[in-house]
């Protein structure tokens, strides 16, 4: 199953993900940016919850780079969406872009 990345989702999910005993894999989009988000706290809920982490959303939101959360994450990590994005603070800004023209770094994730 996948969702957004909310606290809120993974609860009214994580039942049928037990139920059946899938993995329930959420996706983020501009969550790791907002004030108050707590990844943590949605994992604790059940070793079943897992990120379909979006590397482009993530950049294109924080202008972290994606490495720092595949590597604290990666036993939480069900699979990895690829895509090139603008950073926060460029003209425009968390903004898609063909692969190569935008800024997320691409080459250090796949390397």
């Amino acid at each position: 199953m996948i969702s957004e990345v909310y606290l809120d989702n993974a609860k009214r999910l994580l039942p049928f993900a037990e139920k059946y005993n899938i993995k329930l894999a959420l996706h983020n989009h501009k969550q790791f940016a907002e004030e108050g988000f707590d990844v943590d706290a949605i994992f604790a809920l059940s070793p079943l919850v897992m990120l379909n982490f979006d590397v482009g959303n993530y950049y294109g939101s924080t202008g972290k780079h994606p490495n720092d959360i595949l590597k604290k994450y990666h036993d939480r990590i069900y699979s990895i969406h690829m895509k090139d994005m603008t950073s926060p603070t460029t003209t425009p800004p968390n903004t898609n872009q063909v692969w190569g023209q935008g800024e997320t770094p691409l080459i250090d994730v796949l390397t």
